[in-house]
């Protein structure tokens, strides 16, 4: 029955095989669970009603881990676990150890010695930077939509300006286009541009939706592993103060009562540094694959480029077509030969 839990929570995922709280990937590298409680969740998900992890579950587990067989003795030597059944501590040490192995450091018991006091100035590091990366990323975003939504409306506007002119170009004048010279010339120029303007339009849409699917739902997905991350590292400070206070306890007790205490606490702050040091890791190596999408950033802004330039450069083809229409009704000569009629009437 374990193995049976064990095989569909962490194993039946499409492309990736999840060991662990370690996500494995068979062309190239891991990629870290995100939380501590996933942790204290596997120990309860491979025991009996917290009872010690039995052998096989363990051999199991390790299975999946994609490491040789040297480096898989060398974690039960490690952890001393070379037989029997495994405790909550052999356990997460064997996690922290499996990570170490996967990133290609020389497993050994210095690697527990000095990971957390450093990691934890670079993650409050990595943090703020995290959070001022969300803030830029998100107003991009937002910008970008705006642009989309200025195209949209600029194809809004052309369709509706080219049927003002379609109006214009059917409209019966009757005694009045008598006073207004060349009004049947204006009147086919008005109805080509008319046909030329819904060619702005669709391109002005097409130009928009392109730039929706390819700017800004690709910052929308990097605004999305960014915030993700942010939240990573919040309930990360969270969950290290609840386990420090669990651990050390809140309350006021007599020097009797702690010292009777002793031993279980100590056991209870084994547990809670290794678990806090490979949250810690598993937040390193996160950052670092958040980092590594936020490389897609310039080929986003190149792409953003490239289609502002087609999307002008196409944008001006069609209205190099519409000027030679507008020029032969042209209203400038229609003004011009309005007022010169004008100007002979009065004379008389």
């Amino acid at each position: 029955m374990l193995m049976l839990i064990f095989s569909c929570k962490f194993v039946d995922i499409p492309d990736w095989q999840i060991c662990c709280g370690i996500y494995i990937n068979n062309d190239y590298r891991s990629k870290l669970s995100l939380n501590s409680s996933i942790i204290s969740e596997i120990f309860d998900i491979c025991s009996n009603d917290g009872e010690p992890i039995h052998r096989d579950v363990y051999q199991c587990l390790l299975s999946y881990c994609k490491l040789s067989s040297a480096q898989l003795k060398t974690i039960c030597d490690l952890t001393g676990t070379p037989q029997g059944y495994v405790n909550r501590t052999n356990l997460y040490k064997t996690l922290a150890l499996v990570a170490w192995a996967q990133q290609g450091k020389h497993l050994s018991d210095k690697l527990f010695d000095n990971c957390v006091g450093k990691d934890q100035s670079q993650i409050a590091v990595n943090s703020q930077n995290i959070r001022t990366l969300v803030n830029i990323i998100g107003k991009l975003k937002h910008l970008t939509e705006a642009s989309v939504e200025h195209q949209n409306a600029l194809g809004r506007d052309f369709d509706d300006f080219a049927v003002q002119l379609k109006s214009l170009s059917t409209l019966n004048m009757a005694q009045g286009q008598n006073f207004i010279e060349n009004w049947d010339e204006m009147q086919r120029g008005f109805g080509l541009i008319s046909r030329e303007l819904k060619s702005l339009s669709a391109k002005s849409v097409h130009h928009a939706d392109a730039e929706q699917l390819t700017i800004c739902e690709r910052l929308g997905l990097l605004l999305d592993i960014l915030v993700a991350h942010k939240e990573l590292c919040d309930r990360l400070d969270k969950g290290l103060h609840h386990d420090h206070a669990i651990a050390l306890g809140t309350d006021a007790e007599s020097v009797e009562n702690l010292e009777s205490k002793m031993l279980t606490q100590e056991s209870v702050i084994t547990n809670m540094e290794l678990r806090s040091n490979f949250s810690l890791y598993c937040v390193h190596m996160e950052t670092q694959l958040v980092y590594a999408y936020l490389g897609t950033l310039s080929s986003i802004l190149n792409k953003l480029v490239a289609l502002k330039i087609k999307s002008h450069s196409e944008l001006h083809d069609i209205w190099k077509q519409v000027q030679p229409f507008a020029q032969q009704c042209s209203l400038h000569d229609v003004f011009s030969n309005g007022m010169d009629r004008r100007n002979t009437c009065s004379s008389y």
